[in-house]
């Protein structure tokens, strides 16, 4: 419906589209080619976070922003980033959830985590990395659109 409104052209989702643009950083490309990452976006209304490892996603998990206490969200990333966070836990305390496919041995726990997004500080008390692709991590989900229009096959 809004790409139609709009005339056409590419839509997504914002957390999606800033997930996909945290991998223009030279940083968390090369910590995903190497050891995995868990990228978090932290925004106005949900928190959503990915595995990645050598550009294929492992997991998702998305829950509100604010309805968790930091150490509450940080508690569930330690147990998504090993696979051991069932879905319905995340749902039944108030969030979409999260699925996480069979995590490669190669990638270990993702022990990198990427955070982004308006409400990034949040998680500034634990051991994460706060990028900024092109200067300017507002624009990191415009970085991921044109990131996946250059990439995608036609």
């Amino acid at each position: 419906m809004l790409q139609s409104s709009i005339g056409g052209g590419p839509v997504a989702d914002t957390a999606a589209a800033a997930i996909l643009g945290a991998l223009t950083d030279p940083v968390v490309a090369a910590r995903s080619r190497e050891t995995g990452v868990m990228l978090v976006n932290v925004g106005n209304s949900h928190i959503v976070a990915a595995l990645l490892f050598r550009r294929r996603i492992h997991g998702i998990y998305e829950h509100h922003t604010g309805i968790l206490s930091a150490e509450e969200t940080w508690a569930d990333l330690a147990r998504f980033r090993r696979g051991s966070l069932p879905g319905t836990e995340v749902f039944d305390r108030g969030g979409h959830g999260c699925l996480t496919l069979d995590l490669p041995p190669e990638a270990g726990i993702f022990p990198y985590t990427s955070v982004i997004g308006p409400k990034r500080a949040f998680l500034k008390d634990f051991d994460v990395d706060f990028p900024s692709p092109g200067g300017d991590m507002m624009l990191t989900g415009c970085f991921g659109l044109i990131h996946w229009l250059r990439t995608r096959k036609a």
